[in-house]
């Protein structure tokens, strides 16, 4: 019986857990921003979008051998007409939840190490811009991410030519909207 009511407590408060991290929206006099991960309604949208991580090929991009670098993040499902006026930035976190960077831009093709990356020389987020017409840009593209769009498949991805982190390393995105 102990068992029993054991497994009913993990259930319920893991179930729990996953209701509350979904979508956390907060109301701000200047607009809203919205917190939450992986795949969730968007209510700055009104839209289901999923967001996935992107590995390259093991050994690539200054990962080591048997490793696969986080090289991008793919977007679908994001109807930019019912976006218009929004901004997302996008981040991810470790199993700890600390922020880590996405890419390096001080030229090292090398991944990262705890001593290794901060903000001067390399990224932990990005925003895309959706502007009144319903055009999605990246805000600040460079030489070290940008953004394509597949016509066929309606996916937006964001490539990091220089990563900073393995994909092993990551365990959620970010997501935080706003009004533009």
């Amino acid at each position: 019986m102990i068992k029993l009511y054991a497994g009913a407590i993990i259930l319920l408060a893991t179930g729990m857990g996953s209701i509350l991290a979904a979508n956390i929206f907060i109301t701000t006099q200047g607009g809203g921003k919205e917190f939450g991960q992986g795949e969730y309604f968007i209510k700055a949208c009104d839209a289901w979008i999923t967001m996935d991580f992107i590995s390259g090929a093991t050994g690539e991009a200054g990962a080591p051998a048997g490793f696969s670098p986080l090289t991008g993040v793919s977007i679908a499902g994001l109807d930019a007409s019912q976006c218009a006026k929004t901004k997302f930035t996008v981040g991810v976190l470790d199993t700890h939840s600390n922020n880590v960077p996405l890419y390096r831009v001080d030229s090292q093709p090398l991944i990262c190490t705890d001593s290794a990356c901060d903000l001067s020389n390399s990224q932990f987020d990005f925003t895309l811009d959706i502007d009144a017409q319903g055009v999605i840009t990246l805000q600040n593209p460079d030489l070290f991410h940008n953004l394509s769009f597949d016509n066929k498949t309606g996916i937006y991805r964001v490539a990091f030519t220089q990563p900073a982190s393995l994909a092993k390393d990551i365990a959620r995105i970010t997501v935080q909207s706003s009004n533009a």
